[in-house]
């Protein structure tokens, strides 16, 4: 299940679960978009790190800033289990 291919947007999917890699290692789980809101439930090999966020990415115009910003946060709470 963990044979994933590339997205294009600094994950993998694979059979089911997406490869988020970060600075402290892969993290596996699913991400999902839907009109007004992102949501990304994440886990890493161990079960011991868990990353559950979501968003609303409502500005067409600042969609980028908010991909880069989400993203940050994403490997900060997974390398610190704080969040910023």
């Amino acid at each position: 299940m963990k044979h994933s291919t590339s997205l294009g947007r600094g994950a993998d999917y694979g059979l089911g679960p997406e490869r988020t890699p970060t600075p402290c290692g892969d993290f596996w789980g699913h991400r999902v978009d839907g009109i007004g809101y992102s949501s990304v439930m994440l886990g890493d090999d161990t079960g011991q790190r868990r990353i559950v966020l979501s968003r609303n990415p409502y500005d067409p115009a600042g969609r980028h800033a908010s991909e880069v910003a989400f993203t940050s946060l994403v490997a900060t709470v997974a390398c610190t289990g704080r969040t910023a």
